[in-house]
């Protein structure tokens, strides 16, 4: 009975465990068993494994359960070894010795905890040091940068999408109707000149084959999504609002979420079911091949960016000096900056402002990189950070006007020496992954579809009902449309760093409707995840970004660009 509720479970998560095999779940059982873990507890953390450390997986195998139980095992004698209140530690802290961390801004601290936190400093210093730009993977490691090394020659950045409204909590039910609607109609407008042909209404019933467009729901609200649960929500303009079942069971392939919008070719018998064929979610973009491109180097890191026992910002400081001596034109950090998970923060340790904080720590920083290279500082900021609305989209931080140093929105889309990037501090990989389902036909690179969702829906945020830790107000939507087709897609996530190519197909149906001669359009996006600058109290990771000039007006960006992914 036990193991029958496990597989439940797991098929709760993903499809991944559709096919599970019988002993790999008796395996999970008995490790539950041992574990002293309840059911739904372990089917989290395994998830949560297999999400993170096999995310190229499209089956469960024995040897990652084995896996999975050789690192709960580490985990659960590291936490046995460590006590926050621990003897040893209190001995060698000097409990009375000055915090130059706050105690600089004019504070004082009355808490022992700070102290202890403070010296324990000198070992999370070196510990950043001593990996400070290690390199663990590489995406076109033969490329030769051709660009100055020494970070001259910097640039202005073009914002290209639209400025974000500084009014919020506006977010009222005929605002949130009117942005869906939207949503539907744009996709139904372009699926139309696309294929020319009307979009029929998804509550009339239609025996031939038909395009259908809508949003995907869930039948039951505040569930997860799963194959036997899609609806398909139309627009008030062409279909008065009316929700239908949505039956995959015809289709090869699909990836589906709460909140996409779709277009799909299929029947309705009786007017309450489409029986789907085909999904298409994706409309072409008009890209600008004829654009001047010069060669430059970039890195971006994402927050937090300090460790999560003190507020000393070390790892922020070891970025910079791993910048001093590369000197890249661009630093492209992303929030959070003060983040609100911190745990000084979130116990209230902290006797100084959220904003004297990021001027001090953050700022103060940066104005010795301006002092000794040339770089162009830009910040985006996190729905995380305390010292910032956090309202998404967001507008850009406050920061001194400086000619190397830029705040832009969250999210935004931009354009440098002629190459379009699209950035946002969201983790839609990890929002994404916990609420999407699929079926594929083949092998899928799971983290490049799941970016790619964002191109095809042509949205930074395209979920909704968003995640509980987004406060999505639509009445700043026009923010988050992807004005432009970005040639690099950056998508900070806690799920591990990676550089990956993926294509955006723009598909054209025969005139019959029968879907057998589809003509494809490619472009190439290099989907970016940086990782973390820290994690926990541990040294994260950063990527290196290089980008050649274009040879020709043909040659696109996976040819011309290399993406280092470093240890900090």
């Amino acid at each position: 009975m036990t193991d029958v509720r496990l597989k439940k479970l797991l098929m709760q998560r993903s499809t991944v465990y559709k096919d599970i095999p019988t002993d790999v779940v008796e395996e999970l059982g008995k490790l539950a068993k041992d574990m002293g873990l309840e059911t739904k507890k372990l089917v989290g953390l395994f998830d949560k494994f297999m999400t993170v450390s096999r995310q190229s997986n499209t089956s469960v195998c024995l040897e990652d359960v084995d896996a999975f139980a050789r690192e709960q095992a580490v985990l659960l004698s590291k936490s046995k070894a460590k006590s926050v209140f621990a003897k040893t530690e209190w001995d060698e802290m000097d409990v009375g010795k000055k915090v130059p961390d706050v105690n600089a801004m004019g504070a004082q601290k009355i808490s022992p905890y700070v102290a202890r936190s403070n010296a324990l400093s000198d070992r999370i210093e070196s510990s950043f040091e001593s990996h400070n730009g290690c390199l663990q993977s590489v995406f076109n490691a033969e490329l030769e940068f051709e660009g100055d090394s020494n970070g001259q020659g910097v640039s202005e950045v073009e914002i290209l999408n639209k400025k974000c409204q500084s009014t919020y909590m506006m977010n009222t039910l005929s605002r949130r109707v009117g942005y869906l609607e939207q949503r539907i109609l744009s996709m139904e407008e372009g699926i139309e000149k696309m294929h020319d042909c009307k979009v029929h209404s998804i509550a009339s019933a239609c025996q031939d084959m038909a395009l259908f467009c809508g949003r995907i729901c869930c039948d039951t609200e505040g569930s997860r999504l799963n194959p036997q649960s899609v609806i398909l929500e139309g627009s008030i303009a062409t279909s008065k609002g009316a929700r239908v079942r949505l039956d995959l069971s015809s289709c090869s392939e699909y990836r589906i979420f709460p909140g996409q919008i779709v277009a799909v070719r299929g029947k309705n018998p009786t007017g309450f079911c489409i029986v789907a064929e085909q999904m298409l979610s994706t409309l072409p973009f008009t890209v600008d091949r004829n654009a001047t491109t010069k060669a430059f180097s970039m890195v971006v890191a994402s927050g937090p960016f300090t460790a999560a026992d003190n507020l000393m910002y070390e790892p922020l400081k070891a970025l910079i000096q791993y910048c001093e001596r590369e000197k890249p034109e661009v630093l492209l950090l992303l929030g959070p900056f003060v983040d609100e998970d911190h745990p000084d923060i979130g116990r209230g340790l902290i006797d100084v402002t959220f904003e004297d904080i990021f001027d001090v720590k953050i700022m103060g920083q940066l104005e010795a990189l301006h002092q000794n290279t040339d770089t162009k500082v830009i910040l985006l900021p996190s729905v995380r950070d305390v010292h910032h609305d956090v309202a998404f989209p967001q507008g850009p931080l406050s920061v001194p006007d400086h000619p190397k140093t830029l705040g832009i929105s969250n999210p935004s889309t931009i354009r440098y020496k002629g190459t379009v990037l699209g950035c946002s501090s969201i983790d839609w990989l990890m929002s994404s992954t916990r609420e999407e389902i699929s079926k594929s036909s083949g092998p899928v690179d799971r983290m490049t579809s799941l970016a790619s969702q964002i191109l095809s829906q042509r949205s930074y945020y395209p979920m909704y009902p968003p995640a509980e830790n987004v406060a999505l107000d639509v009445g700043r939507s026009n923010t988050l449309e992807l004005v432009a087709l970005p040639e690099i897609l950056l998508t900070p996530s806690e799920l591990a760093a990676f550089a990956k190519p993926t294509t955006i197909q723009s598909r054209r149906l025969d005139s019959d409707h029968s879907g057998k001669n589809l003509k494809e359009n490619c472009e190439e996006v290099i989907c970016i995840n940086p990782g973390r600058l820290t994690k926990g109290s541990t040294a994260g990771t950063f990527a290196h970004v290089y980008i050649n000039q274009k040879a020709s007006i043909e040659e696109s960006i996976c040819k011309r660009c290399k993406v280092e992914i470093r240890k900090l």
